[in-house]
């Protein structure tokens, strides 16, 4: 025989609803969520909607069955998804889609029963049930008991014998910070282990400030030994504060009613007075991974009393960011995995603690760990997504080139399964105006990235107009073209110079003009570098009195030694 006794503290008359919901089930053993509703009246459901904490749904019949929707008074009956597969006795309207709600949670959810955007009763749950169990609404109270969808509900449970005591208390200490979540209030029992049934019980609690309420709430908690989640509680304004609590409903017979209630004033001061020292600790579950496996990163903080934000990132070794920052509150898992196309590739993951609600002291702040992904089977995965051959041209320096430049074309090649192996590289107008840059690459099913130099024509005979002309690329059967502009070369003879040169020749008094017919190539800045012929000449012409002057001083000393 089962006994259930309720204390009521705060006598009240309770409103007593045409319709309301008797009974959840959130944890089906079969995938069926429902919901069980008992109408004391004759009633029209046609306006008639249910929510969860996320979404809100119309209820309707189910399927393409036609259905009333009155039904008569003193009923029971189940709302569920649209695809159920239930085979109740009684009576089953459905929602108007695949899941009440967003899908019930296995805690912490809230249902509410709404009819014209009025909320007619609600129901919230925080604790998971045994797989199969429904909450139950009992002489109500919400216990977890056996089903009985479209009946009435009951609990078979073993006579209590034992009377515990249970205490009420404060939570909290004599100074609390503002903007950090604390957890006001504490249910025990004290007579626990020896009395171990789950105990059921409602909690009512206020915060108040200079006899003003800031928040207050019914609290339904279950539980055996003790909890303290029956509030949670952030404290914005500065000074001092209230907390008082009461327990209004028990399932069980209390022996000490003295404990069941109390009030106690805090005072609540800056955060940012607070000194602290908090340390960020940053881990992954491991260092080696295989391809396409996940990176759980891990953060811990010495104290989370103070709120806080954490910076997270990923770069591969050479600094490039493959994950962008990411600011998080919490310290939840966080996951990442890397897309890689060659055999082995390191990542360094970094965590930083930018923010604390407190005077933070740790200076230390920034965590970084290596992390290294292996393809043990990257061969066969290539081959099962074989790779095509591409030619990419990324980027060609310096953009506006002079003819006689040096150029340098940054190249992306991805060489499939071919047998091809030569790559060709030009710059072409009408003809081409460039050396050719000729080089192979070999394996199959490869990436490559290259930078190729390119030495252009230095065209000081003018046969080519400075323009656009096309960088081109040839191999692996294909032909990748990119255009650029180029301008005249500066290191070339002007017609001004020419001029110079007449004018000079027919001058006695100046210097002859040298030819200048012979160049050169600056292998630091790629231009061409042009030399004078009759300079040149008279460099020539010193060594050759040197080497006159040598002979003939020999044959002097030749002869004297004669002598």
């Amino acid at each position: 025989m089962k006994v259930v006794i309720t204390l009521v503290i705060l006598l009240f008359c309770p409103l007593v609803l045409s319709i309301s919901m008797t009974e959840v089930m959130y944890t089906p053993l079969d995938g069926n969520e429902w919901v069980e509703l008992y109408a004391n009246e004759s009633y029209n459901l046609s306006n008639l909607e249910i929510k969860d904490n996320f979404s809100t749904d119309q209820i309707t019949c189910c399927g393409d069955n036609l259905c009333g929707y009155v039904v008569p008074e003193n009923t029971y009956f189940i709302i569920s998804e649209q695809d159920n597969t239930l085979n109740f006795s009684s009576l089953i309207f459905c929602v108007d889609d695949n899941s009440i709600g967003n899908g019930l949670g296995n805690s912490w959810d809230n249902i509410t029963l709404l009819e014209n955007n009025i909320s007619l009763d609600n129901v919230f749950y925080g604790k998971e049930t045994e797989k199969g169990n429904s909450l139950s609404k009992i002489n109500n109270i919400w216990l977890e008991t056996t089903p009985t969808p479209g009946a009435e509900n009951f609990f078979y449970e073993e006579q209590i014998n034992e009377i515990p005591d249970i205490r009420l208390g404060n939570n909290l200490p004599e100074i609390v910070f503002t903007n950090v979540m604390y957890k006001p209030f504490i249910i025990e029992n004290l007579d626990y282990p020896e009395f171990n049934e789950q105990i059921n019980s409602t909690i009512y609690y206020n915060v108040s400030r200079d006899s003003t309420i800031l928040k207050e709430g019914t609290k339904e908690v279950l539980f055996k030994s003790h909890t303290i989640t029956i509030s949670e509680v952030v404290f914005e304004i500065v000074g001092n504060h209230t907390t008082c609590s009461r327990i209004s409903t028990l399932n069980v017979n209390d022996t000490n009613f003295t404990n069941n209630f109390f009030c106690k004033t805090i005072n609540v001061v800056p955060s940012e007075q607070a000194e602290c020292n908090i340390s960020l600790k940053m881990t992954t579950d491991k260092q080696i991974y295989e391809e396409g496996e996940n990176v759980n990163i891990f953060h811990n903080l010495n104290n989370k009393t103070f709120p806080f934000e954490i910076e997270y990132w990923i770069e591969d070794i050479f600094g490039e960011v493959v994950k962008q920052k990411t600011t998080t509150s919490n310290t939840d898992k966080k996951s990442y995995t890397p897309k890689i196309i060659v055999a082995e590739k390191a990542f360094v993951v970094s965590s930083n603690l930018t923010h604390t609600a407190c005077n933070n002291i740790e200076n230390n702040t920034l965590k970084q760990s290596i992390v290294v992904f292996r393809g043990n089977v990257l061969e066969e995965k290539i081959l099962e997504k074989e790779i095509k051959n591409s030619i990419a041209i990324v980027g060609i320096s310096p953009p506006n080139p002079a003819f006689g430049d040096i150029i340098k074309i940054k190249l992306e090649i991805a060489k499939g399964n071919t047998s091809k192996n030569a790559i060709k590289t030009y710059v072409k107008g009408k003809n081409i105006i460039s050396e050719t840059s000729s080089f192979n690459i070999y394996g199959t099913n490869k990436e490559f990235s290259f930078s190729i130099p390119l030495l252009l024509k230095d065209n000081c005979n003018n046969k080519y107009d400075a323009g656009e002309y096309e960088v081109i690329v040839e191999g692996l059967e294909l032909e990748v073209l990119k255009t650029i502009t180029i301008k005249a070369n500066p290191s070339c003879p002007t017609e001004n110079n020419i001029e110079k040169a007449e004018q000079e020749k027919q001058s006695p008094a100046q210097k002859p003009i040298e030819n200048i017919t012979e160049k050169s190539v600056d292998k630091i800045t790629g231009r061409a570098v042009y030399e004078s012929a009759i300079l040149k000449s008279k460099e020539y012409m010193k060594y050759f009195l040197l080497i006159i002057s040598l002979s003939g001083a020999f044959l002097v000393l030749e002869k004297l030694r004669k002598h």
